[in-house]
């Protein structure tokens, strides 16, 4: 999506994905743009690589509650924008898959990044220019976890190619001297130092004291990272709204688009040759198990579908003879649910040729979990 020259747009409730370029893009003027709650995934693989870039003008521009995951670059991009933005309540999860580049890499002054969870990047989280100045920028609330560089990052003045802006330059030395801070993105600000990089919780009911230093009048945020943390802070939060219809019976007659996607996108499927998808054998397994839905669901049958490296696409037809609480929907198109399939790497093509189709698919049909907004 393009937003050029525009005023009080607003992009909600979508599923951008898999596109050449940015799933959003502005230009000359966005302000009062509003993104909110859209799934933004696997684009800029051909093209600018950032799921949203944000330049021109976007004074009042927010950025919230959106899932933003697996694209080629940084999940937020500012590029010399005129005017504060705030970006607010995102996950912004397994981006930079092409290049290595931040979460959310900040250029200007007021803008404000809250609540927002950011992991498994290839780069920084968060990194704040300085050139030619940023000043006034609220980070605050944030989670990061699993990064390559610095949870923050500000860059200083020496640093202004752009590598520095896009991965950030590491660790600043002691912010020490007004030129310093002044020199440095966001007027500098030292991290805070602990005596020991562990802790030892000894009593659980006493809790553990957290000894070192840090800037006076600065706020320090403790929380547990890692898949086994069980951090409740974005547990049941934040989370993308179901584009489901809340007034919807999907058991009603009706024409579903859903979507299945293989665990972290691994191509099991098959793959494009000549502009023309070979299937593996795993992939004619699943088009075959595709194809059998109607013998296993009564008054449904299947209509156009696709099968790719690592998803399928397909249109299921419920057509019940009598209606459900009194409506019938044939004509419309509902998207549904999208499930993730874990292809474990111990199944490999040489245990397909072996074994029976039923054998394999026992061994995968356990490891398909559903994941619900899609």
């Amino acid at each position: 999506m393009s937003v050029f020259n525009g005023v009080n747009a607003t992009i909600r409730r979508n599923r951008i994905a898999n596109h050449d370029g940015s799933g959003i893009i502005t230009s000359v003027k966005a302000e009062n743009l509003q993104v909110t709650q859209n799934i933004i995934q696997n684009n800029g693989f051909a093209g600018m690589p950032d799921a949203i870039r944000l330049e021109g003008a976007i004074n009042g521009a927010n950025v919230s509650a959106n899932l933003i995951s697996g694209n080629a670059g940084s999940g937020v991009f500012l590029f010399k924008p005129e005017g504060a933005v705030q970006i607010r309540n995102n996950t912004i999860k397994f981006n930079g898959r092409r290049l290595e580049r931040a979460g959310k890499p900040l250029m200007g002054d007021n803008h404000q990044i809250i609540n927002n969870s950011i992991s498994n990047q290839p780069g920084p989280g968060v990194v704040v220019t300085s050139y030619p100045k940023s000043d006034r920028n609220r980070i605050q609330a944030n989670e990061f976890d699993n990064l390559a560089g610095l949870a923050i990052d500000l860059v200083t003045q020496q640093n202004v190619e752009p590598q520095a802006y896009q991965q950030g330059d590491g660790q600043n030395s002691p912010t020490n001297s007004y030129q310093r801070r002044r020199k440095t993105g966001n007027f500098g600000i030292d991290a805070p130092q602990f005596i020991s990089p562990e802790f030892i919780i000894i009593n659980p009911k006493s809790g553990v004291t957290l000894v070192g230093k840090a800037e006076p009048g600065s706020q320090v945020e403790i929380y547990r990272s890692g898949k086994n943390a069980g951090t409740p802070r974005f547990k049941g939060k934040y989370r993308v709204e179901s584009t489901r219809l809340s007034n919807r019976d999907y058991a009603a007659s009706g024409w579903y688009f859903v979507t299945i996607c293989t665990q972290n996108r691994a191509y099991f499927f098959g793959d494009v040759i000549a502009d023309r998808m070979q299937l593996s054998a795993v992939g004619k397994i699943a088009q075959q198990f595709w194809a059998e839905i109607p013998n296993h669901f009564t008054h449904t049958y299947i209509d156009a579908y696709v099968i790719m490296p690592n998803h399928i696409h397909g249109i299921v037809v419920i057509d019940r003879p009598h209606p459900i609480n009194g409506d019938r929907y044939p004509s419309n198109i509902v998207e549904t649910l999208q499930c993730n399939v874990s292809t474990s790497r111990d199944i490999t093509q040489r245990d397909i040729t072996k074994n029976p189709t039923s054998d394999v698919m026992r061994r995968i049909m356990p490891k398909i979990s559903s994941k619900t907004g899609s």
